[in-house]
């Protein structure tokens, strides 16, 4: 008997290794590439202020780092759109954010925050849609690509 559980170990443990081997290849051929950063800063040089550090990026994972440089709260929101950053639809003091794929949330004077998501290729429009700030000009375009 000792015989025959030897070929039978020896068996399972070359299946185990295969099944551990094929799970290492699968693991790498999901790995993700590193999120593309936007860095945007709110409140400066003007308290309505809103700039980004690229207006094109590739499709995939986003992270926006949102720095308010400002003493007021802000936000930014990313609303997917065919409408110009500038024309959004809606009440000129808080519009449409009809697409929104993601924000930041309330972000204090001289306060950061930090999110990620996901974009697929087309265009978007970087907002703060805290009341009368979109009228003050906080909106930029940006490309997917």
């Amino acid at each position: 008997m000792k015989q025959r559980k030897a070929p039978l170990i020896l068996l399972a443990s070359a299946v185990a290794g295969l099944g551990v081997f094929a799970g290492a290849n699968a693991t790498v051929g999901k790995q993700q590439s590193a999120p593309t950063t936007v860095t945007v800063t709110e409140g400066s040089p003007s308290t309505f202020s809103l700039k980004a550090s690229r207006s094109v990026v590739p499709t995939g994972r986003v992270t926006f780092k949102i720095a308010n440089a400002g003493t007021i709260t802000h936000e930014v929101a990313v609303i997917r759109t065919s409408y110009r950053a500038d024309s959004l639809p809606g009440p000129r003091t808080k519009v449409s954010e009809s697409g929104n794929v993601g924000e930041s949330g309330e972000v204090a004077g001289r306060g950061s925050k930090t999110f990620t998501v996901t974009l697929k290729r087309g265009h978007y429009a970087l907002i703060c849609n805290l009341t009368g700030h979109y009228t003050g000009g906080m909106h930029i375009d940006l490309t997917v690509r």
